[in-house]
């Protein structure tokens, strides 16, 4: 009867140890987080957190010339900016659509907000109401995954050109104040002849999860922008730079980056 105990006792054990070890092996892999609402603005670029939605925090990451990195900075948060409490608690993955605090609830694809320093209260609209010309299939959940706003010369008159990525299928769609000029273009297309100047890339944008942008500050040229696509998977990034002086797309753009390169190249002090 003592042996039998013994032995229930000494099974019972080894499955817990073995219950332990699928438990610890099935926690081995943590989601990556993968912030997607990117700003730029006169120092740099900045990214918004939103792990804790009560405690919203924004990075500044400032250029610095002598590095030719981007910078951690400051940090801003609900104490330091309280306009941070406005933010909407059922937007966990916003992306960036546009100046200040302005961006898209990517779970539904339709809301958008913004907090602005000179409104006591949130704002809220929608993505056809902010850029009207957007075509139907991009108004759709989960769609939108990047965007970019460059301000270029676009046929006889300059302007802002706004970019939405969706990354998963490698696409583009590029709409200005005045209508479409591109509608699901591959991201490729943009180095490729007539966009770019290659006639060829093995680039996979698909790989990407976010997008920033901001201005050439390595060039002593002040026509040119920058477009970053980031995969946070392997924590690299790809660039290519837009000039923004030309009347149309034709050789407009470049591809910086040979491929995947790492992050650190780009940002020092990353938070996440």
């Amino acid at each position: 009867m003592k042996n039998n105990l013994l032995l229930l006792i000494v099974f019972i054990s080894i499955l817990s140890v073995l219950s332990c070890k699928k438990s610890s092996n099935s926690n081995t892999t943590t989601p990556i987080n993968k912030p997607r609402f990117f700003e730029n603005n006169g120092g740099g670029i900045s990214v918004v957190d939103t792990r804790d939605i009560k405690n919203v925090k924004r990075y500044q990451y400032n250029w610095n010339s002598v590095t030719s990195k981007y910078e951690y900075n400051s940090t801003d948060d609900t104490t330091t900016q309280p306009k941070l409490k406005l933010w909407p608690s059922n937007v966990v993955d916003p992306v960036g659509t546009g100046y200040s605090y302005h961006f898209l609830n990517r779970i539904n694809g339709t809301n958008t907000y913004t907090i602005d320093y000179g409104s006591p209260t949130l704002i809220t609209s929608t993505l056809l109401t902010d850029y009207p010309y957007l075509f139907s299939n991009w108004q759709a959940p989960n769609k939108i995954e990047g965007y970019a706003n460059v301000y270029e010369v676009y046929g006889v008159a300059g302007g802002s050109s706004y970019f939405f990525f969706d990354l998963d299928a490698g696409t583009y769609t590029l709409t200005r104040n005045d209508g479409i000029v591109s509608v699901d273009e591959t991201i490729a297309s943009l180095v490729t002849v007539p966009n770019g100047t290659l006639t060829s890339t093995s680039v996979d944008f698909r790989k990407a999860d976010a997008v920033a942008f901001d201005y050439d500050r390595t060039s002593v040229s002040s026509n040119l922008n920058n477009i970053y696509f980031i995969d946070y998977d392997a924590m690299k990034y790809v660039q290519i730079s837009r000039r923004d002086d030309l009347p149309d797309a034709i050789g407009r753009n470049t591809l910086v980056t040979p491929n995947w390169v790492p992050l650190t190249n780009l940002i020092s002090g990353w938070k996440f």
